[in-house]
């Protein structure tokens, strides 16, 4: 019978050294570096889209509950999240019905702006679901800007860019 000579089926260990780990590491912290602004940069593109898609929504939704209630139903401004503020600056706003009855209440992150293009305290729909004027919401994070835009038939839509100060 022959003998098997061990170092002949000596075993392969599997595993890295030292040096191409280091490389490795090396080369993800590069990555890393590189794709982190176009990281930030789409974030906050994702936040205002979600924003302009949110006020959209309610303004669909301010007019549906128009329709359906067969009433004024408006939607405003507010600061405290409870009361109806006069201003340009929708950081919050409220769906509310017969001027007292708030249906809806969405908080903005502080991190966004939305501002009318007019000086407006609310916009209304009537039983037919027409807006009380037509306008335009600016809606802006850092460099990314969206425009909700209401028609006075009530129909809304967003739109990429072309913000002004409003």
């Amino acid at each position: 019978m022959k003998s098997h000579n061990p170092t002949l089926f000596a075993r392969h260990t599997a595993g890295f050294t030292l040096p191409e780990l280091m490389t490795v590491l090396a080369i993800m912290a590069i990555l890393a570096m590189v794709v982190t602004p176009g990281l930030t940069g789409f974030i906050q593109s994702n936040q205002a889209t979600s924003a302009a898609n949110m006020l959209l929504n309610q303004l669909q939704l301010t007019r549906s509950e128009a329709v359906k209630q067969s009433a004024n139903v408006s939607l405003c401004p507010s600061t405290d999240q409870t009361n109806c503020a006069d201003s340009i600056n929708w950081q919050g706003y409220l769906l509310i019905r017969d001027s007292n009855k708030v249906i809806s209440v969405v908080e903005i992150p502080t991190n966004l702006t939305i501002k009318a293009s007019a000086d407006v305290d609310k916009v209304s729909f009537n039983s037919v679901g027409a807006a009380s004027q037509a306008i335009t919401f600016n809606v802006q994070r850092q460099a990314h800007c969206f425009k909700v835009e209401l028609q006075l038939n009530g129909r809304a839509e967003v739109r990429r860019g072309g913000c002004s100060d409003a």
